[in-house]
């Protein structure tokens, strides 16, 4: 591992690997020297070092390729960035590319001036309609997917282009195909052996837990998300801040509400290029902004001090939760990731957030894994905190307060002496969930309980 070491220092600046590194990269090198193909996958926790698994080998490959196949172009982008800051010679091939700039991309690695291929399937799958990578078949060690897990999470759905997939490893015929990401659970480790690896008798599968312990997670029990937001992100060791939003217009409507308190940013799927590639590098060097994203953004992120992570709704799967929540604290700084419930949403999951079980328990069950402890104390479940969001202790009082009959008077009691800085159009909505939730709780006893009063911050 002498050569090996010697890439880390020189290339990489970094003076050693985690065990689990140096595991997956000497079996890597290991099976470089077998004639058999290979196959493995390999599943680490955000932000546990799965990039310098295959950056590494990739580099040691040469002259023989590496195809590097990612589902973001932010993803490609950033890739794409740390070659170059290596000075190492890398073509990222896209859609969009001027038709001369693609076959100059292409005339580089066919010269072999670079043997590393940074592309996504639907520009790898019309290069090979065209015959334009002939080269690459029987010439490539490694075929790498990152977060493989869009392969079936996608490719079953809106990504159609992953269907062909299987098809163009067969073209290709590399000698290893390597799957990483931090969210597989047993059933897309099934599927990605059926699609990926078929033939292949024997794959290597390397499971780390996808518990986060630097994590702590919060449920909120909402009447208003955006007073929520604010008090969360009042502090300065709250930020910087992701939130997530399911809807593009959800985006840049929460942006407007918050960017006078904070410097704030906006990102979806339907932004042009340009202005994507703007934003990811503002947010990128930002220390106290705040960024509201679809999904769009989650998987593109490489921002290693977030510090607190906001779910504007409830998710809809814990895998796409844990790959969410876990965009923060990639430096391995304690962070915060918080869910904002309304009364009226429903979800699979909800009852996952709203429940006194450990959250991060019931998380792990739903990936495959078990954690004996019942208790974590690092979510809102285990700690006893309060899970109600701001307003609650106002509305709750005024409430008690016999010569309020109507809500017109209600309300206007609230915003004369309870909840000043609030709009009155915020108000009414509130004092309408506030009920709602006063008859959530008669079912499940407990929101009103005195004990879950305390302070929230720890």
């Amino acid at each position: 591992m002498d050569i090996v070491n010697e890439m880390l220092r020189k290339r990489f600046g970094i003076c050693y690997m985690m065990p689990y590194q140096e595991l997956v990269i000497r079996r890597i090198l290991e099976d470089s020297r077998r004639k058999e193909k290979s196959g493995s996958i390999t599943i680490f926790p955000t932000g546990g070092g799965k990039s310098l698994c295959f950056m590494l080998p990739s580099l040691l490959m040469f002259p023989r390729y590496s195809v590097i196949i990612y589902p973001l172009l932010s993803l490609m982008n950033d890739q794409k960035r740390r070659f170059d800051e290596m000075e190492v010679q890398a073509v990222l091939i896209r859609g969009g590319l001027e038709r001369a700039e693609r076959a100059k991309r292409i005339r580089e690695l066919k010269e072999r001036k670079a043997n590393i291929l940074i592309t996504n399937v639907e520009s790898l799958y019309l290069m090979f309609l065209r015959d334009e990578l002939n080269f690459l078949k029987g010439e490539t060690e490694l075929f790498v997917l990152d977060e493989a897990h869009t392969v079936i999470s996608w490719g079953e759905s809106f990504r159609s282009s992953y269907r062909n997939l299987g098809t163009i490893i067969a073209e290709i015929s590399p000698h290893q195909i390597l799957s990483f990401s931090a969210t597989i659970d047993r059933k897309i480790e099934r599927r990605l052996r059926d699609v990926l690896y078929s033939g292949m008798p024997d794959i290597t599968v390397l499971r780390l837990s996808c518990d986060r312990e630097n994590i702590f997670y919060h449920s909120v029990f909402s009447l208003s998300k955006l007073q929520d937001i604010l008090f969360i992100l009042k502090e300065d060791r709250s930020r910087p801040a992701l939130v997530f939003a399911k809807y593009r217009s959800e985006t840049k409507e929460t942006y407007l509400k918050i960017r006078e308190y904070f410097p704030s940013f906006y990102y979806h799927a339907g932004l042009e290029k340009k202005e994507k590639e703007k934003i990811e590098k503002a947010f990128s060097i930002s220390r106290d902004g705040v960024m509201i994203a679809t999904n769009a953004y989650g998987m593109g992120v490489d921002k290693k001090d977030i510090r607190t992570v906001i779910h504007l709704h409830i998710p809809e799967d814990a895998l796409s939760f844990l790959q969410e929540a876990g965009r923060g604290g990639r430096d391995n700084g304690m962070m915060d990731e918080y869910v904002l419930i309304y009364p009226e949403e429903e979800s699979v999951m909800k009852n996952i957030f709203i429940s006194r079980k450990c959250m991060r328990k019931s998380l792990l069950s739903l990936m495959g894994e078990k954690r004996e402890e019942e208790r974590c104390q690092s979510c809102s479940a285990c700690t006893g905190e309060d899970v109600t969001g701001q307003g609650w202790k106002e509305i709750r009082s005024a409430l008690r307060i016999p010569f309020l009959h109507t809500e017109k008077t209600l309300e206007l009691f609230l915003k004369s002496s309870k909840l000043k800085s609030w709009k009155m159009d915020e108000i009414i909505l509130a004092v309408r969930r506030a009920r709602k939730w006063e008859i959530f709780s008669s079912f499940y006893g407990r929101l009103f309980r005195k004990e879950i009063f305390v302070s929230r911050k720890r």
